[in-house]
């Protein structure tokens, strides 16, 4: 694959030569080679952010679906300022189908994921419609400094969080947010062919009339205008 690379995530080295371990896209940053799988499951790390979904709820933490073959935790300590078991219930904060945004706080041997939402721009999220594609595809979602996920939010004037866990959470008009879906599925089957974010763009042009073209542009990280409330 590269020669005069340090091995990245998908590659490993033999003999001085950097070779991909998975079939993907490869790509170089730095002195590192990588390769972004084409197909692959999410596997949780330490620091990604992810959107979940309540599952299962105990006496001081919740269960949390965050399509990934290993359920998240997240514990009360991590998500309340304060909590008492004998007054309180957890479903009284959060209930089995509510939809949060949280960070995977660590990882251990067993992958056991704990997560949190003590952190600003985190907590429930409502409203809005959630889209799960391929975590391997999250990448072209984003597109090359943030240039696809600027586009869409310009074109279509809908809030848009994108998890690294594959989930895709969109805010919108109705009918905006169906056509805006309809590109996201467009951009994952497509994620591996030139020019896409154009092809997109005049897409989703045509079938807006222009409508929210003009609206304002916002980058990856702002949450200040997000539907969601951290910390209940």
């Amino acid at each position: 694959m590269a020669v005069g690379y340090s091995p990245g995530p998908g590659t490993f080295s033999d003999r001085g030569s950097v070779y991909s371990s998975v079939v993907g896209l490869a790509k170089r940053e730095g002195e590192f080679a990588r390769v972004v799988a084409l197909e692959g499951k999410y596997i949780p790390q330490s620091g990604d952010l992810v959107i979940g979904v309540v599952k299962d709820s105990g006496f001081t933490s919740w269960l949390i679906d965050i399509n990934s073959p290993y359920l998240g935790v997240l514990d009360v300590k991590d998500a309340l300022d304060k909590f008492d078991p004998v007054l309180e219930d957890t479903s009284d904060y959060f209930r089995v189908g509510d939809t949060l945004l949280l960070k995977v706080k660590s990882v251990d041997s067993v992958r056991r994921v704990s997560l949190t939402i003590k952190e600003d721009g985190l907590g429930e999220i409502n409203g809005g419609k959630l889209i799960k594609i391929s975590p391997t595809k999250i990448p072209r979602l984003i597109g090359k400094k943030g240039s696809m996920i600027k586009m869409l939010k310009h074109v279509t004037g809908c809030d848009i969080i994108i998890a690294q866990n594959g989930v895709v959470w969109i805010n919108g008009e109705e009918r905006v947010m169906e056509i805006l879906s309809n590109a996201i599925e467009k951009i994952e089957k497509e994620a591996h062919t030139s020019g896409l974010t154009d092809r997109i763009k005049e897409m989703l042009s045509k079938k807006l009339g222009g409508e929210y073209g003009d609206s304002r542009q916002e980058t990856v990280e702002e949450s200040s205008d997000r539907d969601t409330s951290s910390n209940k």
